[in-house]
């Protein structure tokens, strides 16, 4: 391992601004995260205001729902077969609602009479 010599900075305004190291991590991340926060913010009131204010329902996520959603966040943010097992469960999902939504149309076509499928 080779030891560099630190060098002094070149100016006062330049020794102030750097500072501790781990003082210069802290204040990057903690930049990182509000930016990160004030972006995701901004993208979600503009899609709420656009097309895709339909989408967005009405009532407040339970307790159940947010918790699960946490934990597939945290589960697809660590690891790469975490977002593979998070994603394909996500398509899967989304698969069957939309095979769900086209039997129903089907049925509702056949009889003229709506309501939900039969169990399968």
């Amino acid at each position: 391992m080779i030891f560099r010599k630190r060098r002094k900075p070149k100016t006062k305004e330049m020794a102030k601004a750097g500072g501790h190291p781990l003082l210069r991590i802290l204040t990057t991340d903690l930049a990182l995260r509000a930016g990160s926060y004030a972006l995701r913010r901004a993208v979600d009131q503009g899609m709420v205001r656009g097309k895709a204010a339909a989408a967005v329902p009405d009532h407040k996520p339970s307790v159940g729902t947010r918790v699960l959603t946490a934990a597939a966040s945290t589960i697809a943010t660590r690891s790469v077969p975490g977002a593979l097992l998070v994603g394909s469960g996500i398509l899967v999902h989304t698969l069957y609602q939309r095979g769900k939504a086209r039997r129903a149309e089907k049925l509702l076509n056949a009889t003229g009479v709506g309501g939900t499928l039969p169990p399968t």
